[in-house]
């Protein structure tokens, strides 16, 4: 008799277990599962997700990468005396007015300056 109940219990929870594991693969299957579900069935491998991964806002980024310290640079114009601001490295650190001098005064100018400074360095 104990059997016999034990029998029937035992069939009643894995009719129950049964149940239950396919109302949860039909709602898995009804977005994108489905979708995955048929490309196995054909053979097709799953297409490759591009960019994050849902819900997940900072999952998919790098990995923080050291920068070099960042340094302000002297803007002023390279000729003495002079108290404009210079175009940059690429114009030698010349202003306007002084971009106007011929190539070996501006290249004297630079040595002059680097020869000041180079104890500050």
């Amino acid at each position: 008799m104990f059997d016999k109940v034990l029998d029937r219990l035992s069939t009643e929870i894995a009719l129950k277990i049964i149940e239950m594991t396919a109302v949860k693969v039909e709602a898995g299957l009804s977005g994108r599962g489905a979708a995955i579900l048929a490309n196995a069935v054909a053979g097709a491998a799953p297409k490759a997700r591009v960019g994050r991964p849902p819900g997940s806002k900072n999952a998919a980024k790098p990995a923080a990468v050291a920068k070099a310290p960042k340094f302000k640079r002297d803007m002023s114009c390279r000729v003495a005396g002079c108290k404009n601001r210079s175009k940059g490295p690429g114009f030698r650190y010349m202003c306007e007015e002084h971009m106007k001098l011929p190539k070996g005064e501006q290249i004297k100018a630079g040595d002059a300056y680097k020869a000041k400074h180079a104890a500050k360095a």
